[in-house]
């Protein structure tokens, strides 16, 4: 058996037992008036706690093949690391990419990739602006159940 990552899957498993405990809700989402955790608070409780396991985080952006995504790579001081990026739409609602656009992908998936990677949850979600009520949602038909389409946002305004 490989051991290659033995040394940060144990690391993470330590950090985990703190990070259960999620992020404080610090922000309103203005659409819908609940109340989430932004990157600041993620971050900040991400920091608070990694580097006691010799842990680490950089987080990026990049463009390949026309599209936009964001880079993190959670890193243990022997040299292991787990890496993951998450693809984003930055059109704005006229269909231009501008720096705000950007800026906001930026953010948001920022947010959301370092808590998947860390197992961090949020104790309140305003990923609820990603999915359209349920009476508008299309649905497959099959013989077994019904289930929901996959919905790809076209521009970042449809994440928040």
């Amino acid at each position: 058996m490989d051991n290659y990552l033995n040394e940060i899957a144990t690391a993470l498993t330590k950090a985990q037992t703190e990070l259960v405990n999620g992020v404080i809700k610090n922000s309103k989402n203005p659409h819908f008036g609940s109340d989430y955790a932004d990157l600041k608070a993620v971050l900040e409780t991400a920091l608070g706690i990694l580097p006691k396991y010799d842990l680490s985080i950089t987080q990026g952006s990049e463009w390949r093949d026309g599209v936009f995504l964001v880079t993190c790579r959670l890193m243990h001081t022997s040299g292991q690391f787990i890496s993951s990026e998450i693809m984003m739409p930055v059109k704005d609602r006229q269909g231009n990419v501008t720096p705000h656009s950007v800026g906001q992908a930026m953010t948001y998936g920022r947010r959301y990739l370092l808590s998947a990677m860390l197992g961090l949850g949020q104790k309140d979600d305003d990923g609820n602006e990603m999915s359209l009520k349920n009476d508008k949602l299309p649905l497959n038909n099959s013989k077994k159940s019904w289930s929901k389409k996959k919905i790809q946002p076209n521009t970042v305004e449809e994440l928040f």
